[in-house]
């Protein structure tokens, strides 16, 4: 539109213009003439073109850099007419004004195009990791006085117009961004007293962006003082007034006051218009899906509400590839995530739910990035903030007694945490290089349509309602991350340090204690042994057959053996020590056992009374015929 306005400018009367100097006119009211058409003209080019990039023709128009293109070659000196030298000096001073204008004119659309090629790459090199964008720098110096306006309106559009079009396009909370923001806005509005309503819009785009990213500051409680000609200043949102932005200042603010757990009276009203919508199913935007995640997310908890709503965006605003700019699709497939990530995060806040059910939705998240390109690291930084919350819980002091209880499931969740710590690493990279931001609305809901002074004027503004990253917070909650699990996983070697060594002292102390109890059980049978010989050799002394004998060796080995197995259970740790007596020696007790019994019961011992009397007698005689013989030695004496 305002590109095709820009060639329609330059065929008549503007081109007829340009014509070469001839032997008829006079040589310094041509280059007048000459000079007055190219201002008249500039004035005419740097509107439209400035009004090309205010409005979004650039994304909005298909056909916008084949428009470029053709626009470019307008400006080609060569196309018109002789740029050899000549020996006459006025006709070279002419040539000389007309290129020199015509090369400002090419280099303010060489930046529109690079400046178009940087947007565009976004959604087209998705995956390009290293991105740098410069353009060399013209010098204006041996320019011709007389085009010394146009020289200023070319850097202009450059460090005024592109500057902010590209921090649209790229915001974020950044403190370098906020600075360039800041002059900018205080250069604006020098230039805003004029009569010139590109400055205007201008200023008003400016502010709004500095209002953003104030807003995002206010949120993380910090504050941007700053100071511009010794004056001392504080960067304050509710001080930054706009007109040609107010409609989308004012969404900004319904939808972000929320995040604090208050909702006012006005969104309520725009979520019930929302819910409207989406029940009816009919006229829903972006706007209204953003409202309604923010209700489910912050004001009624709902993961099945979440779920519900990304298969009603999904059905909604679905799309064949040749039906939709790049711009929307993009658009589509950052908001898809989005609502994913948002249900994801209320997942991970919900107490004792199991690791099984976030590892099933973490993995189809990274199916949804592989897939749309859009590498967030928003849903990583959740699963490590609560894997290390659940590390954090077993591995505290408390607990250390049941460290081995737990081994296997500190392995399983460390396993995890090392894994999406390096994507999340990996995806924070990619969303700082590009100041990503995490919602993404369509052309048509980036764009208002303003009238001023009885002119209706087309605003784009690409990053719409949706507040900027502060990335420099975010780093700090990734470094946190790693921070813990350096933490933790040193505070799981020390414990796994410290339950080998428990171990260790524990075999010992085993060894030690089965050690013991060996000398217990052989001093006990060493003393059995004893016990059983010592008694057996009074046995043999008053039996008189070998059966007698043999039933006495019975009863006392039978008891010897039961004073070993009780010494045996003693030494047992377990009160149930009998239980773990082998087969074997069973087999053995109860046969000698039943050889006990037989000898006793069965069997019975056979006394010979008449050969223990006689016995009895012969000691007798024997101790009286040794009374006699002392008691004669004795008289035999005196």
């Amino acid at each position: 539109m305002y590109l095709s306005a820009i060639q329609s400018s330059f065929s008549d009367p503007f081109s007829s213009g340009l014509d070469p100097l001839t032997n008829s006119q006079n040589t310094e009211n041509k280059i007048v003439a000459t000079t007055n058409l190219l201002l008249s003209f500039s004035e005419d080019f740097y509107k439209n073109l400035n009004l090309s990039l205010i409005s979004g023709e650039y994304i909005r128009e298909p056909e916008f850099l084949n428009n470029l293109e053709s626009t470019l070659q307008l400006f080609s000196p060569s196309y018109y007419f002789d740029q050899s030298v000549t020996d006459d000096e006025s006709v070279n001073q002419l040539n000389n004004l007309i290129i020199s204008a015509f090369k400002i004119y090419s280099y303010s659309l060489r930046n529109y195009k690079h400046f178009h090629s940087n947007v565009t790459r976004d959604y087209n090199s998705i995956d390009t990791s290293i991105r740098f964008n410069a353009i060399k720098s013209m010098r204006f110096d041996n320019m011709p006085a007389s085009l010394a306006s146009v020289v200023d309106q070319a850097h202009e559009f450059r460090t005024i117009n592109i500057k902010l079009a590209e921090y649209d396009h790229h915001i974020s909370a950044r403190p370098n961004i906020l600075k360039e923001l800041v002059l900018l806005s205080h250069n604006l509005k020098e230039r805003s007293q004029e009569s010139n309503i590109i400055y205007s819009i201008l200023l008003d785009k400016c502010v709004f962006l500095l209002q953003k990213i104030s807003y995002r500051y206010k949120q993380s409680e910090q504050n941007f003082l700053y100071a511009i000609d010794f004056v001392e200043r504080e960067l304050n949102d509710e001080n930054l007034d706009q007109y040609f932005f107010q409609d989308f200042s004012v969404i900004t603010k319904l939808h972000y006051d929320v995040d604090n757990g208050v909702s006012s009276r006005d969104f309520t009203s725009t979520l019930n218009t929302a819910l409207r919508n989406y029940q009816n199913n009919q006229n829903l935007t972006y706007e209204n899906f953003h409202c309604i995640v923010k209700k489910y997310k912050i004001l009624n908890v709902s993961e099945s509400k979440l779920i519900e709503i990304s298969d009603k965006f999904t059905s909604h605003f679905s799309f064949q590839s040749e039906e939709i700019n790049d711009f929307d699709k993009r658009a589509y497939e950052i908001t898809k995530n989005y609502i994913f990530n948002n249900r994801f995060s209320v997942l991970t806040n919900i107490d004792h739910i199991p690791f099984s059910e976030l590892l099933k939705e973490i993995n189809n998240i990274d199916f949804l990035q592989q897939e749309t390109k859009v590498f967030n690291y928003f849903p990583y930084l959740k699963i490590c903030q609560h894997l290390t919350k659940q590390l954090d819980s077993l591995l505290e002091p408390g607990r250390q007694s049941k460290y081995d209880e737990n081994f296997e499931k500190i392995i399983y969740y460390f396993k995890y945490l090392r894994q999406f710590q390096e994507i999340l690493k990996k995806n924070f990279d990619w969303c700082k290089d590009r100041n990503f931001s995490p919602y993404q609305m369509p052309i048509s809901e980036c764009t208002r349509t303003v009238e001023r002074d009885e002119h209706q004027v087309q605003v784009f503004l690409a990053s719409s309602i949706v507040l900027p990253i502060d990335y420099e917070r975010v780093q700090k909650d990734v470094a946190t991350v790693t921070s813990d699990y350096i933490k933790l996983e040193t505070i799981s070697k020390v414990q796994s340090s410290i339950l080998v060594d428990i171990k260790k002292i524990q075999d010992i102390k085993e060894t030690i204690e089965k050690t013991d109890k060996k000398h217990i059980e052989i001093l006990s049978v060493f003393a059995a042994i004893v016990l059983f010989v010592s008694s057996n050799i009074q046995v043999f002394n008053k039996t008189e057959t070998i059966e007698d004998a043999l039933r006495f060796m019975l009863i006392f080995a039978y008891v010897m053996i039961l004073f070993i197995i009780i010494i045996w259970m003693i030494t047992r740790e377990s009160s149930f020590a009998i239980k773990k007596i082998p087969w074997i020696h069973w087999i053995l007790i109860a046969g000698l056992a039943i050889s006990t019994i037989y000898a006793l019961v069965i069997s019975t011992p056979t006394i010979n009374s008449k050969a223990i009397n006689s016995r009895v007698d012969s000691l007798v005689n024997v101790r009286l015929k040794n009374k006699e013989v002392l008691i004669k030695k004795h008289s035999q004496v005196k």
